[in-house]
Parts: C-alpha cells; sequence; structure tokens
C-alpha cells in the first residue's frame, strides 16, 4: 500500500476494532483488505506525523557548511554533533556485550546520522549480563517537530558564529513545505492517518 488511509472512526465493537475510512479513501482500504486475506499481521496505530521536506534539509546542510569554513570540522562531524542533543530521537536495545559491534554496525550502515550509545550493564534483574544501547536515528527518520528542534540548533550555532541564516518567516514558509511534500517522500510504505 503506497497512501496513507484516513480514518474516520475507529472503534471496539463485540471484541473486535472496526476501523472506518473517510468517504475518499474506502477504495484504497478496500484494495488493502484484499491483499491481507489468508495472512497473519500485527497492526500498530502511531500517531500521524508528517516529515520534513528536502528543502528544508538542504537549508539544515547549507548553514552546516559555512558552520564548517569557520570551524575547521567537517560537515559530516558537525551534524553528528548535534544528534545526541536534538531529544526523542533514539531507542534503547538490550544486547549482550559480545554482540554491541554487530548490532551498532548493523544499527549505523548507510546511515550518516545514526549513532549507538553503550549506556552500561541493564540493572533489571531479567537482563542481567546485558548492555543497554541507545541507539539514535538520524535526520531522514525525524518528524516535523523532532526536524526543527535539530533545525533550531544549527540556527542558534549560526547566529553566534555571525553567519546569516533566515528569517521566522522563510522558516515557517520551509517547514509548510516539509509537511506538504510527506506523502510524496514515503511512497510505497503503509501509514494510517487519523483524519
Amino acid at each position: 500500500m503506497s497512501e496513507p488511509i484516513k480514518i474516520q472512526e475507529i472503534r471496539l465493537e463485540g471484541g473486535c476494532f472496526i476501523i472506518k475510512p473517510v468517504r475518499e479513501d474506502i477504495g484504497k482500504a478496500m484494495a488493502l483488505i484484499k491483499g491481507l486475506m489468508n495472512r497473519q499481521y500485527t497492526l500498530e496505530i502511531k500517531q500521524f506525523r508528517k516529515k520534513r521536506s528536502l528543502d528544508a534539509n538542504q537549508k539544515m546542510w547549507a548553514l552546516i557548511n559555512e558552520m564548517s569554513t569557520i570551524l575547521k570540522l567537517t560537515p559530516e562531524e558537525i551534524y553528528q554533533g548535534y544528534i545526541p542533543d536534538v531529544g526523542n530521537n533514539y531507542r534503547v536495545f538490550p544486547v549482550r556485550p559480545e554482540e554491541i559491534y554487530q548490532v551498532a554496525e548493523e544499527w549505523c550502515h548507510g546511515h550518516l546520522g545514526r549513532m549507538v550509545e553503550d549506556m552500561g550493564p541493564c540493572r533489571k534483574r531479567d537482563l542481567i549480563g546485558f548492555h543497554n544501547l541507545r541507539c539514535y536515528k538520524g535526520s531522514s527518520e525525524y518528524d516535523t517537530e523532532t526536524f526543527s528542534r535539530l533545525l533550531n540548533l544549527v540556527i542558534q550555532d549560526c547566529r553566534q558564529l555571525g553567519i546569516e541564516t533566515m528569517s521566522e518567516r522563510e522558516r515557517s514558509l520551509l517547514m509548510e513545505e516539509w509537511d506538504k511534500t510527506y506523502e510524496e517522500r514515503h511512497e510505497g510504505k503503509s501509514y494510517i492517518k487519523a483524519g
């Protein structure tokens, strides 16, 4: 399913979830259900959040490149320095010590912004012998709210370095564009979107 289905109503009736799509998405819902027959699935419902636009991403990298010239660091080093400060952009996994390197390598492979931090041994009784790994997501995985925090950090540092950034109006327009282009950038992924 390549497009989100907007949901008009969800209710529990007789021990079954009844999910009613909005009128214009009934055809998409029927096609989805037809493809699900005779298979088992796990359904996860999350609050829908739009992701950032490529223009906002391009502007962020342009600012980071200007910082790079002044700070004599690579743009990648500067970008990665922001990731732990963004907030609400990681997951924690318990991992056996001998598997830490492999898990970190798999998590980070092909993603510039993904990073792993070993938080030390787990304290829960049933996880004795494991370590907690904090696995950070990169900005390409951020929703609008999370990317906005990253962009604000970059803008704040640019201003301190005397780099011209953008007006609040320009920033608002970037965020509007980010919202509008969400579905185009996530073609081929299924989402349930509250309508």
